[in-house]
């Protein structure tokens, strides 16, 4: 077959959303002519959407050095970039793209992308040095000998949307709040104590009278500021659904500063984190 009739049927299982299938036949096509520029770019864009973003980068790089002048290229090495949450080299790459092609579409509403996800990165949780902080706790640390934690880890670095997903897995939110607050140990899940069984003693029969109304107590101050916490909160949660996602993330913090026991205000917090920097 020829590299025309491979990068077709690589063309077919990509539309398939077949991506393994589609790199098989880009590769075939590449293996009959080399040089051709748009193998590489289709099989980058395959790497891309199966997360290999490393293979990607490499297939993408060899697209500029074919066509230096083509825009597509830049955008397939720009999008590897940014999977790897190398946000400042994908900028410097779309930039060096719309040099290229000014008025390339595509090339600028990736980096308008790009700047939305830099802007947000101040509150990015799961940085670059996340792994390593990690490592840093002793009770987090054994979470890096698992495979399936750490793949979840790099999955939210490339793309913090990837938070609410796995927002599930305890061991995420442990990191998640070990990251938030620096804290070693976390608070415990309040649970019901145990009724222990009594034996049934029959009650003196009496008549029936009104149970005295309780005398009311006064409220302890830790009491009083788990109440203000929860109204905090509360606060956040309706700036939130207004996508006032600013004036939500002040409240969260005012909320966790007065309860650093509630454990909710952080899941809040993450989920508004998560759709603050959307990429």
């Amino acid at each position: 077959m020829s590299a025309e009739e491979y990068k077709t049927k690589g063309n077919q299982a990509f539309s398939a959303k077949e991506y393994e299938k589609a790199i098989e036949f880009f590769s075939k096509a590449i293996d009959v002519d080399p040089s051709n520029h748009v193998l590489y770019s289709n099989r980058s864009a395959s790497y891309s959407s199966l997360k290999q973003y490393d293979k990607a980068l490499e297939d993408a790089n060899k697209t500029v050095e074919l066509k230096s002048d083509w825009a597509k290229g830049y955008s397939r090495k720009g999008a590897a970039l940014h999977g790897l949450g190398k946000l400042k080299e994908a900028r410097e790459t779309y930039e060096e793209g719309l040099k290229v092609d000014p008025n390339n579409a595509q090339l600028k509403k990736a980096l308008e992308e790009i700047e939305r996800a830099d802007t947000g990165s101040q509150f990015k949780i799961f940085g670059d040095d996340a792994l390593v902080r990690i490592a840093m706790n002793p009770k987090l640390r054994s979470y890096l000998d698992q495979p399936d934690f750490v793949e979840k880890i790099k999955a939210i670095q490339a793309d913090p949307n990837q938070l609410q997903l796995h927002m599930q897995d305890n061991r995420v939110k442990e990191a998640l709040m070990f990251l938030l607050t620096g804290a070693m140990n976390f608070p415990q899940e309040p649970q019901e104590p145990k009724e222990t069984e009594k034996p049934t003693v029959p009650e003196p029969k009496t008549r029936d009278i009104p149970e005295p109304e309780p005398e009311p107590t006064e409220k302890s101050e830790d009491d009083l500021k788990k109440e203000e916490a929860i109204k905090e909160k509360n606060l956040g949660n309706e700036a939130y659904k207004k996508r006032e996602f600013e004036k939500a993330l002040q409240h969260y913090d005012k909320a966790w500063e007065l309860d650093s026991t509630n454990a909710s205000i952080l899941t809040n917090k993450a989920g508004e984190l998560s759709f603050t920097f959307i990429i």
